[in-house]
């Protein structure tokens, strides 16, 4: 890795980092930063008290909440970086494809149909990643037969998503009140239920498929040119493009699932890690998980301060990325639109 991209991805890993330990000292409960710091370390050494209020809100509160926060940081951002080109598209994302709202849907019909698997949350993820093929079969369908614009394919996207949410949105009548409060805080995203049951599957999902799409980093960079060119190098481009669209999907799915639907983060994020790093995927997906991160673990220091335990982290990146998509839209320097 060259010094100056190296030197990026220090800086970038350092700003997580002391954002992250803000975050660990914000919240509803009074704790002071040398006491979250104190029970971390006297948790990693087995000095710690379980019953002390202090290791509770820190080892089963803030902790699971930070790390879910970077896990879906990291998840949504390479997904959109990884979808923006192999669908040859600036706009596109896990939101803006439907597939964040076909999974939300199948998680949502898991939920009301009360559909468990060996006592977990894994039959919610099943169906969140089934229903999340859907739109990604069918905009692969009309990019392989009908040549449609990159626009066009967006334009049919968010067509899906207002389907799927108006799906989501008759269940959620037809709910009981229980499930109905579980559907409506998947609807606008929240890190509320992170725990460690829920932030191992997802990291499992998240980082596995993140790591293969990775060291498919090369593959991907080919992609930024035309289908023939990429044919030329010996890729199968449209085998290709659809085991990365089905990894995108996983991605959506496994975070979708716990969180519910965030959005901004994988349509922003990897526009601010070109910026920064380039369009070089073996670096950009690096950056992007990085950048993802912070958006993320900021945004959740955000809503803890606003509303400590009361404010949804999917209304804060709304909040945030809007006015940052705007300004890159404006901005060629944003990379978004060119001559």
């Amino acid at each position: 890795m060259r010094a100056d991209k190296k030197l990026t991805i220090i800086i970038l890993v350092g700003i997580l980092v002391l954002l992250s330990l803000i975050g660990l000292g914000v919240g509803s409960y009074s704790i002071s930063f040398s006491d979250v710091y104190r029970e971390i370390v006297n948790g990693l050494l087995n000095r710690g008290d379980p019953n002390s209020l202090n290791y509770l809100v820190v080892w089963n509160l803030r902790l699971p909440i930070l790390f879910t926060a970077v896990i879906t940081g990291v998840g949504l951002t390479v997904a959109g970086a990884t979808m923006q080109t192999v669908l040859k598209n600036p706009l596109a994302d896990p939101f803006t494809t439907g597939i964040s709202s076909g999974a939300c849907l199948g998680a949502t019909i898991a939920i009301t149909a009360k559909i468990f698997i060996i006592g977990t949350g894994i039959g919610t993820v099943i169906f969140a990643f089934i229903f999340s093929l859907l739109p990604v079969t069918l905009i692969l369908f009309i990019s392989k037969f009908r040549r449609n614009s990159p626009m066009s394919i967006i334009l049919i996207g968010i067509s899906l998503m207002f389907f799927f949410d108006a799906l989501t949105a008759y269940l959620m009548i037809r709910a009981d009140p229980l499930s109905l409060s579980a559907i409506y805080a998947w609807t606008i995203g929240t890190l509320n239920r992170s725990n460690w049951e829920n932030l191992t599957i997802m990291s499992i999902i998240v980082l596995s498929t993140c790591t293969f799409i990775y060291l498919n980093s090369k593959k991907i960079n080919a992609l930024n040119y035309d289908d023939d060119t990429a044919k030329s190098m010996g890729i199968n481009v449209d085998r290709f493009r659809l085991l990365m669209l089905i990894c995108v999907s996983l991605i959506a799915a496994g975070i979708t699932s716990f969180t519910g639907i965030i959005g901004f983060i994988g349509l922003v994020s990897p526009h601010i890690a070109r910026l920064i790093i380039g369009a070089n995927n073996k670096y950009l997906i690096l950056c992007s998980m990085l950048v993802g991160s912070i958006f993320m673990v900021f945004s959740d220091i955000v809503a803890k301060t606003i509303a400590p335990g009361t404010l949804p982290i999917g209304i804060v990146t709304a909040m945030i990325g809007c006015p940052v998509l705007i300004f890159l839209l404006l901005s060629r320097k944003g990379g978004i639109y060119s001559d």
